[in-house]
């Protein structure tokens, strides 16, 4: 049973941290410290900014709230392009039907 216990804490350390600081590398901790020593000696991990998981959930929200964003005034000037009499979309052969 132990030898369950110690290879699926291996199999979480192992995964788990390999696939966090590859996905986000500037979690990796800084250069120099002891946590980062302790990670290369099990993974090969270049060092990182130390970013804690709350000012990575904060870069993420800022990210998504540019893009939401840039969707919404990109869509915006789209519509209110096809919207004009002479707008691309309305002299489109595809939007056009027989009067």
């Amino acid at each position: 049973m132990s030898f369950f216990l110690k290879s699926g804490w291996f199999c979480y350390r192992w995964f788990y941290f390999r696939s966090l600081y590859e996905i986000f590398p500037p979690r990796a901790p800084q250069n120099g410290t002891e946590a980062l020593a302790a990670i290369q000696a099990e993974l090969s991990v270049e060092a990182g900014d130390g970013r804690s998981a709350s000012a990575q959930a904060g870069m993420q929200i800022v990210a998504l709230v540019v893009t939401l964003a840039i969707a919404l005034v990109s869509g915006a000037l789209t519509g209110n392009e096809a919207s004009w009499k002479g707008g691309y979309c309305l002299n489109s052969p595809s939007v056009n039907r027989p009067p």
